[in-house]
């Protein structure tokens, strides 16, 4: 018996996760060794419904009789309209296909929901510009109905469903993708020190949050005071910040970047991109010191995790430097020692951005993506520092 299909329009937010399985290995000093548990995540996909009248009545009988089943899922977030109408007993479909969820050998949906009406259809193969079919179409589709990638999915549970009126239902419902929806290899843009260095920055209208963790242990006797021992004696920095993907290219790098993070599984260099160090004299491209307005890193070390920077120019060149010495040439002043030259000039009240940089990872195994209007994707990340001797 074919499995049934999932043939219900799909409602604003369009909620995808990717939950991967990190096994993180934690030493009292904060170091850590992490090893990937799943080969490629879990999919799941939340959205929301609304159905009246006949489709109402169907939709209730489709989720009585297969809601413990698998079910063929199309994965509208991938969809596309058709440019041109299609003939039947087509077996070519013109489409774009990188990063659009299709297989040799998979399914796709033919879909207009105007007219309650779809096909599904097997693929033979596929290159950038076109689909080709196992078997032709049985029907003729117009241009702008929409074709989607398919995989086979569980239903996460039976949806409550609000009956707004006696014909009109609406809920939201949960698939968990069975067939594997992998992406193809992302390129990190930009390296530092042998490890990635993530490529986005943070939206500006939801404020980051920066925190100094410590890992302490705690010795408590019960007879006197608490005495907290910290084996790392390092700042474990950790950043949230909010990420709008717009328009089709931004959303496939930010799919190939959360596959590439792999939940907690790879090291990255993150920054919050803060004005932390304001340039107080001029430097040249080529120069390896910097003078900054001081505010105490020659008070003492500088932690292992927390001597790295970004340093954006005005020109807009970007360069990441370790410093290596502090020094006091004046008052008010630190000269900061850096393992390479700034790779800008730079000149007070120019603009550029000195921030910190540090080490970290994702502090969970699953991202959430939420779609909007098809094309605009919000998401959160969240980071977590960790001792490292890079």
């Amino acid at each position: 018996m074919p499995l049934p299909v999932w043939r219900y329009p799909f409602r604003d937010p369009v909620m995808h996760t990717l939950s991967a399985m990190t096994e993180v290995i934690f030493a009292a000093t904060a170091h850590e060794q992490r090893r990937k548990l799943r080969l490629s995540p879990r999919h799941g996909f939340t959205f929301a419904f609304q159905v009246e009248a006949n489709t109402r009545s169907r939709f209730e009988l489709d989720v009585a009789r297969h809601a413990g089943g698998e079910w063929e899922l199309p994965l509208a977030v991938f969809g596309q309209a058709l440019a041109a109408p299609l003939t039947a007993g087509a077996t070519v479909i013109p489409a774009s296909t990188a990063n659009r969820g299709f297989v040799a050998g998979g399914r796709a949906l033919l879909i207009d929901y105007v007219a309650d009406s779809f096909e599904l259809v097997e693929i033979d193969s596929f290159d950038a510009d076109e689909i080709t079919l196992a078997d032709p179409t049985a029907a003729t589709w117009s241009a702008g109905t929409r074709l989607m990638p398919v995989r086979r999915a569980n239903m996460v549970e039976a949806p409550a469903m609000g009956l707004f009126t006696d014909d009109f239902a609406y809920g939201d419902v949960e698939f968990e993708l069975a067939e594997p929806l992998d992406w193809g290899a992302y390129t990190w843009a930009t390296t530092y020190r042998g490890l990635p260095v993530l490529p986005i920055h943070a939206d500006t209208y939801v404020d980051p949050t920066v925190t100094l963790a410590r890992s302490l242990m705690p010795i408590d006797v019960g007879t006197g005071p608490v005495t907290n021992v910290d084996l790392p004696a390092v700042p474990l920095t950790g950043m949230q910040f909010a990420y709008t993907a717009f328009g089709w290219d931004e959303i496939v790098a930010l799919y190939g970047l959360v596959n590439a993070l792999a939940g907690r599984l790879a090291s990255v260099w993150v920054t919050a991109s803060a004005r932390d160090f304001v340039p107080v004299a001029s430097a040249a491209a080529a120069s390896t010191t910097l003078d900054v307005r001081a505010f105490g890193l020659a008070d003492g070390d500088l932690p292992a995790t927390r001597r790295d920077i970004r340093i954006i120019c005005a020109d807009g060149t970007v360069t990441h430097r370790r410093i290596t010495g502090v020094t006091v040439p004046g008052a008010g002043v630190e000269r900061l020692q850096l393992d390479g030259a700034i790779g800008g000039d730079i000149a007070p009240g120019d603009g550029a951005v000195i921030s910190w940089l540090w080490l970290a990872r994702q502090a969970a195994d699953v991202n959430a993506l939420g779609y909007w209007m098809d094309d605009v994707v919000e998401t959160t990340f969240q980071f977590e520092g960790f001792n490292h001797d890079l």
